[in-house]
C-alpha cells in the first residue's frame, strides 16, 4: 500500500520535496564536489588577496583566508570569491565555538569609485543608526540602507536602472570598494549562490552611468599582489 504521507508524483509537496532536496544537497557539498563544481563555473583557484582579505576584515574583523577562487570575462573584468575564518567565539555554557566562516564575492570596475554601501538593515535599524539616504524609490528604500559620503553620487549611481536590478536580489549587501563591486554573506559560499552574485554585481556595474566614471572615478596602480584584476592565469 502508498504511503499516504509521501508526495504523490507530479503534484506539488513533490516539486517542494525535489527542490528542497536539491538544495540541501548544494548546501552540504563535499569540498572535492564543490570543487569540481567552481571549476566547471570557470573559476580557478588562487592565492588569497591581500586586498580582499583587508576588505574582509574591515566589514567583519581580523581573520584569516581560507581559500580563493577568481574568473577572468572577456572585457578584462575579474571575478573573485573569498572564503574567510572569523576568530572562533566562546558559547554561553563555556565551550569554545567552531569558527565563523564568511565569504565575499568581487567583481572589478575599470576606475576606482569613492565607497558607498548598500545593506539590507530593517527599518528599526535604519531609524537607529540615521544617516539613511532615501532615493525616492519606495520599493527601495523599504529594503535597503544606503551609506555614501557624497549624497549627489550616491543618487547619481544609484539611478532607477540600477535601482530596479538590485530589489532583484534583496537579500545582496554590497558596497562599492576602491575600484570593485564587493557582496558578502555569512557561512561557507556555495557555488550556486556565487554564480548568482556574480551575476548581480556584473549587471551593476554594466548599468553604471557613464557620468558618474567620468565625474568621479579614478585610476588607480595597486601592487600587483593586491590587485583583483591580477589574479587570473593569462591575465596581463
Amino acid at each position: 500500500m502508498d504511503d499516504p504521507n509521501s508526495p504523490r508524483p507530479g503534484g506539488l509537496m513533490a516539486a517542494i520535496v525535489l527542490v528542497r532536496d536539491k538544495i540541501i544537497a548544494q548546501l552540504n557539498l563535499h569540498p572535492d564536489q564543490r570543487q569540481v563544481q567552481m571549476t566547471l563555473r570557470g573559476l580557478h583557484k588562487v592565492p588569497p588577496n591581500e586586498w580582499l582579505c583587508h576588505v574582509a576584515a574591515q566589514l567583519y574583523e581580523p581573520g584569516e583566508p581560507r581559500e580563493m577562487w577568481a574568473f577572468q570575462f572577456p572585457n578584462r573584468m575579474t571575478a573573485c570569491v573569498l572564503e574567510y575564518v572569523l576568530p572562533g567565539r566562546q558559547q554561553r555554557n563555556g565551550r569554545a565555538a567552531g569558527p565563523p566562516v564568511v565569504h565575499l564575492v568581487s567583481v572589478t570596475l575599470p576606475l576606482t569609485l569613492p565607497p558607498l554601501t548598500v545593506t539590507t538593515d530593517s527599518r528599526l535599524k535604519q531609524f537607529i543608526k540615521g544617516n539613511d539616504l532615501h532615493l525616492g524609490h519606495e520599493a527601495f528604500d523599504d529594503a535597503f540602507h544606503v551609506r555614501a559620503s557624497d549624497e549627489q553620487y550616491a543618487r547619481s549611481l544609484l539611478h532607477p536602472s540600477v535601482l530596479d536590478w538590485v530589489l532583484r536580489f534583496r537579500d545582496m549587501q554590497w558596497q562599492v570598494a576602491g575600484n570593485s563591486l564587493v557582496a558578502w554573506g555569512e557561512g561557507e559560499f556555495v557555488p550556486l549562490k556565487v554564480t548568482q552574485l556574480v551575476r548581480a554585481l556584473v549587471g551593476i556595474a554594466d548599468r553604471l552611468p557613464p557620468s558618474v566614471l567620468r565625474d568621479y572615478g579614478r585610476s588607480t596602480t595597486l601592487p600587483p599582489d593586491e590587485d583583483p584584476r591580477g589574479l587570473v592565469p593569462g591575465f596581463d
